[in-house]
Protein backbone atom coordinates (compact mmCIF):
# COMPACT_ATOMS: atom_id res chain seq x y z
CA UNK A 1 0.00 0.00 0.00
CA UNK A 2 1.23 3.51 -0.82
CA UNK A 3 1.27 5.74 1.85
CA UNK A 4 3.35 8.61 -0.13
CA UNK A 5 0.03 10.02 -1.47
CA UNK A 6 -1.27 10.70 1.90
CA UNK A 7 1.89 11.95 3.69
CA UNK A 8 2.31 14.35 0.69
CA UNK A 9 -1.40 16.04 1.56
CA UNK A 10 -0.39 16.07 4.81
CA UNK A 11 2.48 18.35 4.17
CA UNK A 12 0.44 20.97 3.01
CA UNK A 13 -2.76 20.69 5.30
CA UNK A 14 -3.88 23.81 6.08
CA UNK A 15 -3.72 24.65 10.16
CA UNK A 16 -7.11 26.51 11.11
CA UNK A 17 -6.81 25.53 15.09
CA UNK A 18 -4.02 24.66 17.47
CA UNK A 19 -5.63 20.55 17.50
CA UNK A 20 -5.25 20.63 13.69
CA UNK A 21 -1.30 20.63 14.10
CA UNK A 22 -1.31 17.74 16.80
CA UNK A 23 -3.81 15.50 14.74
CA UNK A 24 -1.84 15.98 11.64
CA UNK A 25 1.40 14.96 13.86
CA UNK A 26 -0.19 12.05 14.71
CA UNK A 27 -1.56 11.01 11.50
CA UNK A 28 1.57 11.67 10.25
CA UNK A 29 3.29 9.27 12.76
CA UNK A 30 0.79 6.89 12.07
CA UNK A 31 0.89 6.53 8.59
CA UNK A 32 4.62 6.40 8.82
CA UNK A 33 4.97 3.97 11.45
CA UNK A 34 2.31 1.31 9.82
CA UNK A 35 2.57 -0.29 6.56
CA UNK A 36 -0.57 -1.80 6.38
CA UNK A 37 -3.01 1.40 8.01
CA UNK A 38 -5.17 1.13 5.17
CA UNK A 39 -6.62 -1.77 6.23
CA UNK A 40 -8.77 -3.01 8.99
CA UNK A 41 -6.49 -5.72 9.98
CA UNK A 42 -4.63 -2.86 11.10
CA UNK A 43 -6.22 -3.14 14.55
CA UNK A 44 -4.86 -0.52 16.66
CA UNK A 45 -6.24 1.88 13.96
CA UNK A 46 -6.63 2.59 10.51
CA UNK A 47 -7.20 5.40 7.91
CA UNK A 48 -10.57 6.26 7.13
CA UNK A 49 -11.80 8.63 4.39
CA UNK A 50 -15.40 11.31 4.76
CA UNK A 51 -16.95 13.07 2.65
CA UNK A 52 -17.87 16.72 4.42
CA UNK A 53 -20.75 17.92 1.55
CA UNK A 54 -22.38 21.47 2.06
CA UNK A 55 -24.24 23.86 -0.51
CA UNK A 56 -22.31 26.83 -3.13
CA UNK A 57 -23.54 29.34 -0.24
CA UNK A 58 -21.91 27.55 2.84
CA UNK A 59 -24.99 27.92 4.49
CA UNK A 60 -25.89 24.09 5.21
CA UNK A 61 -24.07 20.78 5.83
CA UNK A 62 -25.61 17.59 4.59
CA UNK A 63 -25.63 14.77 7.14
CA UNK A 64 -26.65 11.15 7.48
CA UNK A 65 -27.74 9.69 10.37
CA UNK A 66 -25.86 6.64 10.57
CA UNK A 67 -27.83 3.82 12.40
CA UNK A 68 -25.75 1.20 13.87
CA UNK A 69 -23.77 4.28 15.15
CA UNK A 70 -26.98 6.17 16.26
CA UNK A 71 -25.95 9.71 15.66
CA UNK A 72 -25.82 12.56 12.60
CA UNK A 73 -22.58 12.62 10.80
CA UNK A 74 -20.70 12.99 7.65
CA UNK A 75 -20.40 10.57 5.02
CA UNK A 76 -17.42 8.36 5.33
CA UNK A 77 -16.28 4.55 5.94
CA UNK A 78 -13.24 2.34 5.64
CA UNK A 79 -9.84 2.71 3.22
CA UNK A 80 -10.09 -1.40 2.26
CA UNK A 81 -6.87 -1.18 1.79
CA UNK A 82 -7.46 1.91 -0.80
CA UNK A 83 -4.76 4.57 0.11
CA UNK A 84 -6.20 7.16 -2.12
CA UNK A 85 -8.44 9.02 0.92
CA UNK A 86 -9.93 11.16 -1.43
CA UNK A 87 -10.89 8.31 -3.76
CA UNK A 88 -12.26 6.58 -0.28
CA UNK A 89 -14.55 9.54 0.38
CA UNK A 90 -16.10 9.89 -2.98
CA UNK A 91 -16.63 6.34 -2.70
CA UNK A 92 -18.34 6.56 0.76
CA UNK A 93 -20.57 9.56 -0.69
CA UNK A 94 -21.91 7.57 -3.53
CA UNK A 95 -22.69 4.64 -1.40
CA UNK A 96 -24.16 6.07 1.37
CA UNK A 97 -25.88 9.01 -0.41
CA UNK A 98 -26.28 8.00 -4.42
CA UNK A 99 -24.95 11.68 -4.78
CA UNK A 100 -22.21 10.88 -7.70
CA UNK A 101 -21.94 14.71 -8.44
CA UNK A 102 -20.91 16.79 -5.82
CA UNK A 103 -17.57 19.14 -6.53
CA UNK A 104 -14.36 18.96 -4.61
CA UNK A 105 -14.66 22.25 -3.05
CA UNK A 106 -10.47 22.28 -1.65
CA UNK A 107 -7.45 20.37 -3.71
CA UNK A 108 -5.96 18.88 0.16
CA UNK A 109 -7.54 17.50 2.87
CA UNK A 110 -10.16 19.70 4.72
CA UNK A 111 -9.83 18.31 8.56
CA UNK A 112 -8.49 15.19 10.20
CA UNK A 113 -10.14 13.69 13.11
CA UNK A 114 -8.93 10.60 15.26
CA UNK A 115 -11.43 9.07 17.26
CA UNK A 116 -12.35 6.03 19.37
CA UNK A 117 -14.45 3.04 17.25
CA UNK A 118 -16.39 0.82 18.95
CA UNK A 119 -16.06 -2.96 19.45
CA UNK A 120 -17.75 -4.88 16.85
CA UNK A 121 -18.49 -8.74 16.66
CA UNK A 122 -14.50 -9.78 16.73
CA UNK A 123 -13.16 -6.24 15.82
CA UNK A 124 -11.93 -4.87 19.19
CA UNK A 125 -12.47 -1.08 19.93
CA UNK A 126 -9.35 0.78 17.92
CA UNK A 127 -8.90 4.49 16.56
CA UNK A 128 -10.19 5.51 13.08
CA UNK A 129 -7.71 8.12 11.67
CA UNK A 130 -10.28 10.37 9.47
CA UNK A 131 -9.19 12.24 6.68
CA UNK A 132 -11.85 14.48 5.77
CA UNK A 133 -12.86 16.18 1.89
CA UNK A 134 -15.09 19.10 1.57
CA UNK A 135 -17.60 19.16 -0.92
CA UNK A 136 -20.29 21.08 -3.11
CA UNK A 137 -23.45 20.59 -4.47
CA UNK A 138 -26.54 22.04 -4.80
CA UNK A 139 -29.54 21.76 -1.88
CA UNK A 140 -31.88 20.38 -4.57
CA UNK A 141 -29.26 17.63 -5.26
CA UNK A 142 -31.25 13.99 -6.13
CA UNK A 143 -30.17 12.21 -2.69
CA UNK A 144 -30.96 8.24 -2.47
CA UNK A 145 -29.82 6.99 0.68
CA UNK A 146 -28.20 3.56 1.00
CA UNK A 147 -30.84 1.56 3.58
CA UNK A 148 -28.48 -0.21 5.20
CA UNK A 149 -26.39 1.87 7.17
CA UNK A 150 -28.40 5.21 6.55
CA UNK A 151 -31.54 6.27 8.62
CA UNK A 152 -31.95 9.63 6.80
CA UNK A 153 -30.14 11.50 5.57
CA UNK A 154 -30.84 15.69 5.18
CA UNK A 155 -29.78 18.91 4.61
CA UNK A 156 -28.78 20.95 7.75
CA UNK A 157 -27.80 24.60 8.59
CA UNK A 158 -25.15 25.02 9.94
CA UNK A 159 -26.29 26.75 13.25
CA UNK A 160 -28.70 24.07 13.57
CA UNK A 161 -26.34 21.31 13.06
CA UNK A 162 -24.60 21.83 16.42
CA UNK A 163 -28.09 21.17 17.79
CA UNK A 164 -28.04 17.49 16.97
CA UNK A 165 -28.22 14.97 19.13
CA UNK A 166 -24.76 13.40 18.80
CA UNK A 167 -23.06 15.41 15.87
CA UNK A 168 -19.90 15.96 16.98
CA UNK A 169 -18.62 17.94 14.31
CA UNK A 170 -18.60 21.12 15.51
CA UNK A 171 -14.72 21.47 14.39
CA UNK A 172 -16.20 21.13 10.85
CA UNK A 173 -18.86 23.46 11.41
CA UNK A 174 -16.02 26.79 12.18
CA UNK A 175 -13.92 25.31 9.55
CA UNK A 176 -17.23 26.12 6.85
CA UNK A 177 -17.85 29.18 8.70
CA UNK A 178 -14.01 30.51 8.20
CA UNK A 179 -14.93 29.84 4.11
CA UNK A 180 -18.01 32.20 4.04
CA UNK A 181 -17.12 35.49 2.16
Amino acid sequence: MHRNQLLTLLETYKITEPIDEVLKRHLFDFVKIYPNCFARDCLSGHVTGSAVVINPEKTHILLMHHKKLGFWMQFGGHSDNDSDTLNVAKRELVEESGIKEANLFLNNIFDIDIHSYPQKGDEPEHLHYDVRFLFETPLDTVINRQEAEVNEIKWVALPEALKLDGFYGHRLIRKIEILKP
